[in-house]
């Protein structure tokens, strides 16, 4: 299966939905956070909808531990899913990783908190 860029992925996501596609990109696997994104940075300038959430796929009929993704830059492979796009809409659609390859360490922070509803308006 030939390489994708997230980019592209999300430029045309229906073309996509339901693909098995492989990217590369930085990951993070946090307590409610799991993504990756093109680059490190990418997710704390403000724009997450340019990532996609990562989400426990399968491997041989075991559900595929993201966990050791966390801090690293990575190509992984798995199926997209165009309508999807994780709590409060933060991500561009998600991926259920079934294979991963580690590339390297990245030092992203940590994924900054989504921002408040605030509710009906008093009005």
């Amino acid at each position: 299966m030939p390489l994708s860029t997230i980019p592209e992925i999300l430029a045309n996501p229906s073309s996509h939905h339901q693909q098995m596609v492989r990217i590369r990109g930085a990951a993070v696997v946090r307590f409610e956070a799991h993504f990756i994104c093109p680059s490190p940075g990418t997710f704390d300038q403000g724009k997450s909808q340019k990532g996609c959430l990562t989400l426990y796929g399968n491997h041989n009929g075991v559900p595929y531990d993201l966990t050791p993704l966390d801090g690293k830059l990575v190509e992984i492979f798995g199926q997209f899913d165009a309508e999807s796009f994780g709590h409060m809409g933060l991500y561009g659609g998600a991926i259920s990783v079934a294979w991963s390859d580690i590339h390297g360490d990245h030092n992203m922070p940590d994924a900054p908190i989504p921002p408040a509803n605030p509710g009906p308006s008093a009005n």
